[in-house]
């Protein structure tokens, strides 16, 4: 997967700027530093947001191979930054809601703003169970996951807004370039944390991603230095930093994650629950015949009345792949012996308990045969879980019948 060479640049690059905005702290109004004054580095830092953009993009243009899906594991590094960005963001809300009320001073974007702000952190906290619990979220729970992604923009309009009003020389705009790929990052981040379809959000978390990383990480290092040189701080300004300088690492430690756990497009397979899992389950059973009872599959297909019709009987959304399947009835498994006493014996398969919550899911996500045969805990195991109870309860009927 080649869009993981986007490592490559982003290490020097977010370096660079991280040390620029730390001379930038250092130097006064008639000072340089290399010939460049504090404009000049100002400029130098924003400059090399889009280079770093353009170089992601670049790379993830000759990467054909990563899968667009992707099953979320256990990251307590970003539930942990998810968490405190949270916080930070309802904080900042709740303060700015209140200076609205106390002020008199309605402001309708402000607002707004404040209570997009707390849903949103609402959101993320939801994302940092995610990441705690390795699950991907439910798709009901589309709509909320978006407000994250749309507090980020209403606070690019509001940054924007204070430039019609501030001389554009004597702020940093580093921070309106944060807004702006935080916004694109979350939005691509809440698609791949509900395995939602689209152009590639597993490639696009890297694109957006470390420039993110990069700006907010430069940001975050100039305020801080600035806080420590200076003896006044404005609370909400230091909300604003935490809440910047958390959801880059948060967007740091899920590049990571993505960059050792991302599947390629041949070890997975997505299939749609509405339209495709029972033709996909109809080939499963004939699979599992075939390996239940090897060379005489066809003499006895007919006894185990594994036809479509019989199938079709059966729903599988219903069953719980939460729970254990429980254990096969004693008498059932000497009958299904009887016929075939030289069947081998199936291999225990893994514990349901260690898989993904697909019942939720629009898409499932599950190896491929080459693919599964060294990776005993998956979700196709699962499936075959619940094949082999639909297979005994098929065989058992019929046995009633005879």
């Amino acid at each position: 997967m080649r869009t993981k060479l986007c490592w490559i640049p982003f290490i020097p690059v977010t370096l660079i700027m991280i040390f620029l905005k730390y001379i930038e702290t250092t130097l006064s109004a008639d000072e340089t530093f290399m010939g460049l004054d504090i404009i000049d580095l100002r400029y130098t830092v924003i400059a090399l947001v889009p280079i770093l953009l353009i170089l992601c993009i670049l790379i993830s243009l000759f990467d054909r191979k990563t899968s667009p899906f992707y099953l979320v594991i256990r990251n307590i590094g970003a539930a942990l930054f998810a968490f405190i960005a949270a916080v930070a963001v309802m904080f900042k809300s709740v303060m700015s809601i209140m200076n609205i009320l106390s002020s008199g001073n309605i402001s309708v974007i402000d607002l707004v703003t404040a209570i997009i702000g707390i849903i949103a952190g609402i959101a993320i906290l939801f994302m940092a169970s995610y990441h705690l619990s390795g699950k991907n979220y439910s798709s009901s729970l589309g709509v909320l996951m978006l407000f994250p992604a749309l507090w980020a923009a209403f606070e690019l309009i509001l940054i924007f807004l204070s430039y019609t009003t501030i001389s554009v020389l004597s702020k940093d705009m580093l921070d309106l370039i944060c807004f702006a790929l935080i916004a694109l990052f979350l939005f691509t981040d809440s698609m791949v944390l509900g395995s939602m379809e689209g152009k590639n959000p597993v490639k696009r978390c890297f694109i957006y991603g470390m420039p993110t990383v990069a700006a907010t990480f430069a940001y975050t290092t100039y305020q801080a230095v600035t806080y420590i040189n200076t003896e006044s701080l404005e609370i909400s300004d230091v909300a604003n930093t935490i809440t910047i300088f958390a959801i880059g690492a948060y967007a740091l430690f899920e590049i990571i994650e993505l960059t050792f756990k991302a599947n390629t497009k041949e070890a997975v397979v997505v299939i749609d629950k509405e339209d495709e899992v029972k033709e996909y389950a109809q080939s499963t059973v004939r699979e599992e015949v075939d390996l239940l009872l090897g060379e005489s599959a066809n003499d006895h297909r007919e006894s185990l009345d594994l036809k479509e019709e019989n199938i079709e009987e059966y729903n599988l959304s219903d069953l719980d792949i939460e729970e254990d399947i429980s254990p096969v009835n004693e008498k059932v498994e000497e009958n299904k012996y009887k016929e075939v006493s030289d069947a081998p014996k199936k291999p225990e398969r893994s514990s349901l308990k260690e898989t993904n919550n697909i019942s939720d899911l629009d898409f499932v996500i599950a190896p491929k045969e080459d693919v599964r045969k060294n990776s005993p805990k998956n979700e196709l195991d699962t499936r075959m879980d619940q094949i082999d109870k639909l297979i005994l309860e098929i065989q058992s009927k019929q046995n009633k019948n005879d």
